[in-house]
């Protein structure tokens, strides 16, 4: 009898152990060097949804804030690569194009480095070279489709204007800046919309270096200025950007969705109000998900499913939140409870029957 227990167990042992050995096994350190807050704005929905993929998909993640303080964030990335032992992985944005130092520091190290949300411009990329080619450290890129995301709010934005108040249609533009690789692309994006509609054009296009009251200043001397009164159709480079440009319209007496139209972009909870309310036509966005994205990404890729299959440089769609689904998003991930999202089911290793990575607004419902 004795014999035939320590059977079972030593039987038990190995299956317990077998499994183990099939279970995908845990990526190792990941720094994720956040150019913003970690709790509040934009940012901090990047860090958000990247801290709910790791937990879901076992990934020991460390994120530092840069308070989009360009000195913090380069004293930030220098300070972890100078670290004695170096996370096996290094997410970092090239925020006012700070990427090239990364690439360099992560040369001849053990550090694999991703590029998130902003990846090198091609001036760059023509001194540092380019991912894996060049620099076997540097493994790759997740961006959006930003310029598409610019065009759409500028299409809907002159299609509203026309529709009420008929041509031409006169544009006031705020951008985040004119340097960082996704708002160079966003404001293209907008610049493509009045290319494409000959009836409409550009009065003033301004940057507010991504600051909401910075934004609200430019609009009210504007305004101040009667450059405006013809202008029925306002664009942001975010969200905050937009709600700035609407407080001063505000103080003007004016009224968004009735006395003009004007687009964001970021999905944040202020903006897809306004968009219920019909006083922002939409804001587009879904990029801040970039964030579990990269984490699956790298945990696919510590697991033998490498992204450059697909390509080197992922490249994902954003999506527009208008009245017609904005509903739908309040109702399952206005919240903000990220940690309801199942993350591994936008994995490839969880999901052999994947080809290529869904980074969309559908698959993010269908993994809830």
């Amino acid at each position: 009898m004795k014999e035939n227990h320590m059977f079972r167990k030593m039987s038990q042992l190995v299956l317990v152990l077998a499994c183990l050995n099939f279970q995908p096994a845990k990526a190792s350190e990941v720094v994720f060097i956040n150019p913003g807050f970690n709790d509040q704005g934009f940012w901090s929905s990047v860090s958000g949804t990247m801290q709910a993929a790791a937990k879901d998909l076992g990934i020991s993640l460390e994120v530092i804030a840069s308070d989009r303080n360009r000195s913090k964030l380069l004293s930030n990335v220098k300070a972890v690569m100078s670290r004695e032992i170096k996370p096996k992985y290094l997410i970092a944005v090239n925020e006012e194009q700070y990427g090239e130092i990364a690439v360099d520091l992560v040369k001849g190290t053990d550090t694999k480095l991703l590029f998130l949300l902003n990846d090198l411009t091609i001036e760059q990329k023509s001194k540092a070279g380019s991912a894996r080619s060049d620099n076997p450290n540097w493994i790759g890129s997740i961006t959006p489709n930003a310029k598409f995301g610019g065009f759409e709010m500028g299409v809907s934005i002159i299609q509203a204007a026309k529709e009420k108040f008929g041509e031409p249609v006169e544009i006031f533009a705020i951008a985040g800046d004119k340097v960082t690789p996704s708002s160079i692309a966003r404001n293209e994006g907008l610049e493509q919309a009045v290319a494409e509609n000959p009836s409409s054009r550009i009065v003033r296009f301004l940057a507010a270096k991504w600051n909401q009251d910075t934004a609200t200043k430019l609009t009210e001397r504007f305004i101040a200025s009667g450059a405006g009164e013809s202008v029925k159709a306002y664009w942001g480079g975010n969200d905050g950007i937009s709600i700035g440009m609407m407080t001063a319209l505000k103080s003007a007496g004016l009224k968004g969705g009735e006395d003009y139209f004007i687009a964001g972009l970021n999905w944040s909870k202020p903006a897809l109000k306004l968009v219920k309310d019909g006083q922002m036509t939409l804001t587009h966005g879904g990029h801040f998900f970039a964030g579990a994205y990269s984490m699956v990404m790298i945990h696919d890729y510590e697991n033998g499913t490498d992204f450059a299959d697909e390509n080197v440089d992922i490249n994902f769609p954003m999506s527009a939140i208008d009245k017609s689904n904005v509903s739908i998003y309040l109702d399952n991930l206005g919240s903000g409870d990220w940690d309801a999202i199942d993350f591994k089911k936008l994995s490839k290793v969880f999901n052999k029957s994947l080809t290529d990575y869904d980074f969309t607004l559908s698959s993010l419902l269908d993994a809830l």
